[in-house]
């Protein structure tokens, strides 16, 4: 929707595209694990979870940049038509294997209440 009207307003940059593809939550996130030689399997999925934690965690702070750049952008007569909220996806990417990780129900739930909440 942002994009439609700042292609009106910003004819020559793209840089609302920018700002867009970096405030897209519903789809996952793109992460490095490194794995030492001694670490176990368990340590390492502990790793990786820990990781997608801190992912997700920033993950939960796009809608609110989201928000401020439609709000910003879109004309205020628009502001009384109902506007879609897009999902925050709780899982992640492992580069270079390209392997989904999906973050555990605990910490997800601890993730999802805040917002919610608000």
């Amino acid at each position: 929707f942002v994009r439609a009207l700042s292609t009106m307003r910003f004819t020559e940059a793209n840089k609302l595209d920018g700002v867009c593809s970096l405030l897209r939550s519903s789809e996952p996130e793109h992460f490095h694990v490194t794995r030492s030689p001694e670490m176990t399997d368990h340590e390492y999925e502990k790793k990786k979870q820990s990781s997608l934690w801190l992912v997700c965690n920033r993950q939960c702070s796009y809608p609110l940049g989201r928000a401020m750049l439609t709000l910003g952008s879109i004309p205020p007569m628009i502001y009384a038509e109902s506007l879609r909220i897009p999902s925050i996806s709780m899982s992640g990417t492992i580069l270079p294997a390209n392997s989904l990780v999906v973050l555990d129900q605990a910490a997800s739930a601890k993730l999802e209440t805040w917002p919610s909440f608000h």
